[in-house]
């Protein structure tokens, strides 16, 4: 059996890293980045140090929220621990935030950066709003000035809306894990018509979560169109930047989302005059259109009426000289039967010899002892050929 004082190493490590998380489990370092170096883009490690000392970092890559590079000051926070088998004491950073205004702007820049030659900002890649949205998804907090001047624009200017409140954090460490969640929220729902992400003004630090790379992504795969109205004007972030519309103020944002009632009655009551006004032109129109009408088709008809009559007698006349003309050949005609008909020849002291079949005979027909029938005009008699 070892002394009770001596450890094997192993005891000793585990002794010690027992000791760190009972006594240190997450601490927060403040220094300046060195030897920052990204392996297989799945794991990044760099060192934090100040003038004497200095302590390796380690951590995922997807958890990085910004752009690191050397000379950058940082607070990480993490749980240190000791490494037994390569000896080496680390902190697994769990969140990391800039420190300072250089880092914060040198962030921000490198961000940007990052995300504009991705094309998240393009202008094409945005979504419209809706011209009259009825459900609004908000994500604040409830207790903010900035949420207050939101809520009381968008009531003045549409009453009709109806706002559904993702209360969550505005600032500080887990804000934009919060916001993350929210929006995931609302977009699964799918029960309104457009999200608005409103906070008031604050320092450059307060501001910091609304330039979280996955935030800034989220905001980007939003189906449902997303409004961003943080800070006062002079306060741009990344999150403006990306959302489908900017705002420069909470005010603004609700400006945005939503006409003025005020504005959309008087513009309905122009509308209503507007129409009215061309409805009587027309029916002035219409009315001078069908009385010009009307007397062109009594016209017309009056026209008609005495082409037809010239017609009418021209055809009248016509038709009744037709008659006379066909009254008058039918009178010669007549005439011209009677005076050859059989029973005028007759008349005239003629006489029709006619076989036994009652056909008119010929002379060379008849024969010798053959009856005939001689018809006289006052009648007829039996007779034999010799």
């Amino acid at each position: 059996m070892p002394p009770s004082d001596v450890y094997s190493v192993s005891q000793f490590v585990a002794t010690l890293n027992q000791i760190i998380e009972y006594g240190l489990p997450f601490v927060r370092i403040e220094g300046e980045v060195s030897g920052y170096r990204v392996a297989k883009g799945k794991w990044v490690s760099f060192r934090i140090r100040d003038s004497k000392n200095m302590v390796e970092c380690f951590m995922g890559a997807w958890q990085l929220q910004f752009p690191l590079e050397d000379g950058m000051k940082i607070v990480v926070g993490g749980n240190p621990r000791l490494n037994g088998k390569y000896g080496k004491f680390s902190i697994s950073v769990q969140r990391i935030k800039p420190a300072g205004q250089g880092t914060l702007d040198r962030a921000y820049h490198l961000l940007h950066e990052k995300l504009s030659g991705e094309g998240l900002f393009d202008q094409d890649r945005k979504q419209a709003l809706p011209q009259y949205p009825e459900r609004i998804g908000v994500i604040s907090s409830s207790g903010a000035a900035g949420y207050g001047d939101f809520k009381q624009r968008l009531q003045a200017r549409w009453p009709l809306a109806q706002m559904m409140l993702e209360d969550v954090l505005v600032q500080g460490e887990n804000a934009a894990s919060e916001i993350i969640a929210a929006l995931r929220e609302l977009n699964g729902a799918g029960e309104v018509d457009a999200i608005a992400i409103v906070r008031g003004g604050g320092a450059k630090e307060d501001l910091f979560a609304f330039n979280d790379e996955s935030l800034i992504r989220e905001i980007h795969g939003s189906r449902i169109p997303v409004v961003v109205g943080v800070g006062h004007k002079r306060d741009e972030t990344l999150a403006r930047l990306v959302a489908d519309v900017g705002a420069v103020t909470p005010t603004h944002a609700a400006e945005l989302i939503v006409p003025s009632a005020q504005v959309v009655a008087d513009s309905l009551a122009a509308t209503r005059r507007y129409v009215g006004s061309v409805n009587q032109k027309l029916l002035q129109q219409v009315s001078s259109h069908l009385a010009a009408v009307r007397m062109t088709l009594r016209q017309t008809l009056r026209r008609n009426h005495d082409q037809l009559e010239q017609l009418r007698h021209h055809h009248l006349g016509y038709a009744r000289r037709s008659v006379q003309r066909l009254d008058s050949t039918l009178s010669l005609h007549k005439s011209i039967i009677s005076e050859r008909s059989p029973q005028r020849q007759l008349s005239r002291g003629f006489a029709i010899v006619s076989g036994s079949d009652g056909h008119m005979a010929h002379a060379e027909q008849l024969q010798a002892d053959q009856a005939v029938t001689i018809r006289f005009d006052d009648g007829s008699r039996r007779a034999t050929v010799q």
